[in-house]
């Protein structure tokens, strides 16, 4: 990733900051950050789950306009459909849930809302705060700050499109974190997966 970011027209470096590469950057702390705490790695990858709605517009929609590397194409098609491999892995694993711990109090509906808003209000303060501003310091159109994202039709666009793409955005992680939470559910009723990330948490708790 960084040798296509940092090669090409000038400031492209700052392209590390669109959402499907700071999803590598999240997986690069869940790997090979030291000491990691269960609880650090669980947050990460509840927002993991919601931004993989982000990874699927990608690959269903792709804005594929920079990709002039040799090579640069087929290696952007192999690396999100790789980021929609590893939360499926974890859920089928059992290293995390989106469903509410056992004994934690927690409704099912309680759960879903809370990660649901936590990863809106992640996404907001990261893109609105600082992308945002650094997208109009440098020119570069990251996260599609500057010009509307590619859709069919052109549906979000005009002088709204960034209140719309919000608005999509957070209803794209609502519908997400709900199939995936549904699958899950369906899958531990009848196959009866085991939740580790719960017994993991529950050690920790008793240390």
């Amino acid at each position: 990733m960084i040798m296509y970011k940092s090669t090409g027209y000038s400031g492209k470096l700052l392209m590390i900051a669109m959402p499907c590469n700071v999803l590598w950057c999240l997986a690069f702390a869940l790997s090979f950050y030291p000491n990691l705490s269960t609880h650090a790695s669980h947050i990460i990858c509840q927002l993991w789950i919601s931004y993989t709605s982000l990874t699927i517009a990608a690959l269903a929609i792709p804005d594929t306009s920079d990709l002039v590397l040799p090579f640069e194409l087929p290696y952007f098609f192999i690396m999100h459909w790789l980021l929609l491999f590893f939360p499926i892995y974890y859920l089928c694993s059992g290293k995390v849930s989106t469903l509410p711990f056992p004994n934690s109090g927690e409704t099912y509906v309680s759960s879903f809302f809370k990660w649901w808003s936590f990863s809106c209000i992640m996404f907001g303060i990261f893109y609105v705060t600082i992308i945002t501003p650094l997208s109009l310091y440098s020119g570069i159109n990251l996260n599609y700050m500057l010009n509307p994202p590619p859709t069919p039709g052109n549906i979000i666009s005009g002088p709204n499109y960034r209140l719309m793409s919000c608005a999509g955005t957070s209803l794209s992680f609502l519908f997400i974190r709900a199939v995936m939470s549904l699958a899950e559910l369906i899958l531990r009723l009848v196959f009866n997966c085991p939740f580790s990330v719960h017994a993991e948490l529950r050690k920790k708790k008793a240390t």
